[in-house]
């Protein structure tokens, strides 16, 4: 039984391991590409990366990239598809 759950552990750390590596590559991505084109509201240097489906109601979309605070960037990132 505990050879299971050792299993269980190692495949759950496994997943969110590599989701957390695509994350972080997203963020980066997110983050670069935000700051790459200065004086930019986030809808405008963002363009390429959003989807049709994108919300473009949230308020992060009017603001420049640095008025952003690093939790908002890990908000914002989950906002892209």
């Amino acid at each position: 039984m505990e050879c299971d759950l050792d299993m269980a552990e190692a495949i759950m750390y496994s997943v969110v391991g590599r989701s957390l590596r695509r994350t972080k590559k997203k963020l980066f991505m997110v983050v670069k590409t935000a700051f790459n084109q200065r004086r930019k509201t986030l809808r405008n240097s963002l363009k390429s990366m959003l989807s049709p489906e994108t919300d473009m109601s949230h308020r992060f979309w009017n603001l420049r990239p640095e008025q952003l605070s690093p939790e908002e960037f890990v908000e914002l990132t989950g906002m892209i598809k």
